[in-house]
C-alpha cells in the first residue's frame, strides 16, 4: 500500500466503567443526546390524577428482555414517584398522540409506590395484561403516550414524542427517574434502578484530527505508559472495511453529520491474504460509550451475506466460533431491519497502542484513507487498482 501520511484521526479509548452509581443506570453522559438524529420531547403531566412517568422505552429489542413466551417483543416502562400505589385499569396508552385511545390498560394492573412496570408493545393483548395492542417499529417518529381514565377526560398524563430511528437493544430512558432529561441508555434496566456496565463496554471513546507535526511528540508520550499493538509490526497494520447503508446513506450521514448516538455495520478484514480472519461488526456509539459485537466468518459466507443470497452449501449462516453465532444473528437482523446494502469500501493504516498496565486504555493513529464503491456483481472483493485518496480537511 503506497502510504502518504499527511492527517492522521487520532482515538483513544478507555475501557472502564463505574456501574455503581444507584439512579444513574450505568450512563456515562449526563447530557442530553438526541435520539439517532431526533428531537425527543415530552407532555405536562395531568394535575388531577397521580403523576406516573413514562420512564424508558426500548423500541427495538432484539436480545434484551423476554416476555413470557420467549419472544423480544418491544417494551416500555412507567414508574411511579409516589409514596401509594395507582391503580392503572382504564388509563389509556397509546403510539401516537394524535389517536390517544389506542389501547386501556385492562383491570387489576396497579403500580406500586416507587415501583416501575414494564409493558410488551407487541400487539399481542391475548398474552396478557401487560401486552399493548400496539407495536413499536422503531423505524418512524412514534411515541408513547399516557393518558388518564375516562372519568377524567383522559388528560395526558406524560408522553415521549418523535422517538425517531431506533439503535437495536439501546433504550430511552429519563434521566434520573422521572427526571426532565432523555438519555440513550447502553444500559438498560427495565423495570429497576439495578445499574449495570458490561465489563467489555468502553465507558469513553474519543477521535480528534492531529497534523502530521503533532503525531511525533504524542507518539513519543504514548509509548512511555503503552505498548504496540501485537498485531502487525510494530503496532502497525492495514485495515480494510467494506460498510453497508440503505439506499440513502443513512449511516454516512449520521458520521459526517456528527450525530452524538449512531451505528455502523460494516465487514472489517486486515490483509487480503486468505488466511486472514474477516469479521461482521456492529459499532453502536451512544454518547462516548461504544458498543461492539463482532462474528468471525467463513470468507464464503460473508460473500453470499454480501450478494443477498444463501451459502453455497445451503446450510444457514454460521458464525467460525458457537459463541459468535448471536452476534451474526444481530448483523443480519441489522442488515434485514434497515434494507442495508454493501455501499463503500474503506482503508487506512492504523498504528495501535495498548496500556501497559492492564487498565484497557488504547490508542490508535489512522492516516492515509482511501475509499472506492463496491462492484455490485461482487462488493466483496474490492478492486485495487481503484481506490482514491480521501482527502481530509480537519475534525467534523
Amino acid at each position: 500500500m503506497n502510504i502518504q501520511r499527511r492527517a492522521l484521526v487520532l482515538t483513544l479509548g478507555l475501557w472502564a466503567c463505574d456501574g455503581g452509581n444507584s439512579g444513574d443506570k450505568g450512563a456515562t453522559d449526563q447530557t442530553t443526546p438526541e435520539h439517532t438524529g431526533s428531537t425527543i420531547t415530552t407532555g405536562t403531566p395531568g394535575t388531577s390524577l397521580p403523576k406516573v412517568w413514562v420512564n424508558e422505552v426500548m423500541a427495538q429489542n432484539a436480545t434484551t428482555l423476554q416476555d413470557e413466551s420467549g419472544a423480544y417483543p418491544d417494551w416500555f416502562e412507567l414508574y411511579n414517584p409516589n409514596d401509594f400505589a395507582v391503580d392503572l385499569e382504564g388509563w389509556w396508552i397509546s403510539d401516537d398522540t394524535e389517536d390517544k385511545f389506542k389501547w386501556q390498560i385492562p383491570p387489576g394492573v396497579t403500580i406500586d409506590a416507587g415501583d416501575y412496570l414494564v409493558f410488551f408493545a407487541d400487539g399481542d393483548t391475548g398474552d396478557g395484561p401487560l401486552h399493548a395492542s400496539f407495536q413499536l417499529g422503531g423505524l418512524k417518529n412514534e411515541d408513547v403516550a399516557l393518558y388518564g381514565p375516562n372519568v377524567e377526560d383522559n388528560p395526558l398524563i406524560d408522553a415521549i414524542e418523535d422517538m425517531g430511528i431506533a439503535v437495536p437493544d439501546i433504550s430511552i430512558a429519563r434521566m434520573p427517574d422521572g427526571g426532565p432529561t432523555w438519555e440513550q441508555d447502553a444500559s438498560p434496566t427495565r423495570g429497576g434502578r439495578t445499574s449495570r456496565c458490561p465489563p467489555s463496554w468502553p465507558a469513553t471513546s474519543s477521535s480528534i484530527w492531529c497534523p502530521p507535526e503533532g503525531v511525533a511528540p504524542i507518539r513519543d508520550i504514548t509509548r512511555v505508559y503503552c505498548e504496540p499493538d501485537a498485531y502487525g509490526q510494530d503496532g502497525l497494520y492495514e485495515v480494510n472495511s467494506l460498510y453497508f447503508d440503505d439506499w440513502d446513506w443513512l449511516t454516512a450521514r449520521m458520521t459526517l453529520g456528527g450525530t452524538r448516538n449512531r451505528f455502523k455495520v460494516r465487514v472489517r478484514t486486515y490483509r487480503w491474504e486468505a488466511s486472514d480472519p474477516v469479521f461482521l461488526e456492529l459499532k453502536d456509539r451512544v454518547g462516548t460509550t461504544i458498543l461492539k459485537q463482532r462474528a468471525l466468518m467463513d470468507r464464503r459466507y460473508v460473500q453470499a451475506l454480501c450478494l443477498g443470497q444463501m451459502p453455497d452449501d445451503g446450510q444457514p449462516f454460521r458464525a467460525a466460533r458457537a459463541s459468535h453465532q448471536p452476534d451474526l444473528e444481530a448483523f443480519r437482523n441489522r442488515l434485514d431491519l434497515l434494507d442495508l446494502r454493501p455501499r463503500l469500501w474503506v482503508r487506512y493504516l492504523r498504528e495501535a497502542y495498548g496500556s501497559a498496565y492492564g487498565d484497557g486504555a488504547r490508542l490508535t493513529f489512522d492516516s492515509a484513507l482511501q475509499v472506492q464503491l463496491p462492484d455490485p456483481e461482487d462488493p466483496y472483493v474490492p478492486d485495487h487498482t481503484q481506490w482514491m485518496d480521501a482527502p481530509w480537511d480537519g475534525p467534523r
